[in-house]
């Protein structure tokens, strides 16, 4: 099962990881008042990064401020 590591970009980048894909959603789902993954992360512009962190180890870029 992969964990998400959220950044904040605003104050001194603070980040938060997420255990399963679902925590992400319940906890952004209530801030953006928003039900699906790609939805939230549509919303995140600007605002946060997104780092997929997937069971093989490897890393993914799920969202990068700018792109």
């Amino acid at each position: 099962m992969s964990k998400f590591i959220c950044c904040y970009l605003e104050e001194s980048y603070g980040m938060t990881v997420y255990e399963t894909k679902e925590d992400f959603i319940e906890n952004f789902g209530e801030m953006f008042e928003l039900d699906t993954f790609e939805e939230i992360i549509s919303e995140m512009d600007g605002i946060y990064e997104v780092i997929e962190i997937k069971d093989d180890g490897t890393i993914e870029f799920i969202f990068v401020t700018g792109n």
